[in-house]
């Protein structure tokens, strides 16, 4: 299929909910077309091997519940796809569509998906043991009944990092100085969170005795994600 294909369907099936296509002569600018699709809810890329990172800045659909791109080789499933650039990308496309769950890129899968509350609290059940969180990707439906959990149930926890936390507040927090083997926090999104509260928190790490704090690294900013060298 062309970019002039998809325009063309794009005018007669105006309320499409769910396409694949092959998309091995689409080019990331070329699908920038598929955003004529306002209705579509699901939309499978096959063929993608032309396609690299910036895809996700093209996709602006805004009633999209699953995107899923096989790719048997090219950019997407290269190491570049593991960079901050290409992860970033996947997280804002992630972060802007509310009604995006889930974005699957390759053969051998590699998925971001939104959780909430409950759906993080099952996933965590049986980590007491685990020693990091890294929830890039989901955080902007948490809130702080995460934080809560992570400080009774995960108690071995040394690193916390969350993406798009704007539901966490002060109190929320607060709720990570009961851990005590901490040394690493980076809340990205942090919308709601003042500075009284992060000084407050960082105080608590420091050792009286030493005047050393525990923390490695303490990050706990407004901008939604990590700035990319």
């Amino acid at each position: 299929i062309t970019k002039q294909d998809i325009e063309i369907l794009s005018t007669y099936f105006t309320e499409l909910a769910s396409l694949t296509i092959c998309a091995k002569k689409l080019t990331d600018a070329d699908c920038a077309s598929i955003a004529e699709f306002r209705a579509l809810a699901h939309l499978k890329i096959v063929q993608g091997d032309k396609l690299t990172a910036l895809v996700f800045e093209r996709l602006q659909l805004p009633r999209l519940q699953s995107l899923e791109i096989d790719a048997s080789e090219g950019a997407l499933i290269s190491e570049e796809y593991a960079t901050e650039a290409a992860k970033h990308a996947m997280e804002a496309l992630l972060y802007s569509h509310e009604n995006l769950r889930s974005i699957r890129v390759g053969k051998q899968t590699q998925a971001i998906q939104r959780v909430d509350d409950d759906a993080f609290q099952v996933a965590m059940q049986r980590e007491s043991n685990r020693c990091d969180i890294d929830f890039e990707f989901a955080a902007q439906q948490l809130s702080n009944q995460a934080l809560n959990f992570i400080s009774i149930n995960l108690k071995k926890l040394e690193q916390v990092a969350f993406v798009g936390c704007r539901n966490f507040t002060d109190a929320g927090l607060a709720k990570l100085t009961a851990l005590p083997k901490l040394t690493a926090v980076e809340l990205y999104g942090a919308e709601q969170i003042s500075e009284a509260a992060i000084a407050a928190f960082k105080a608590h790490f420091i050792d009286a005795s030493t005047n050393q704090s525990r923390l490695k690294k303490c990050i706990v900013t407004k901008a939604l994600f990590p700035e990319i060298d």
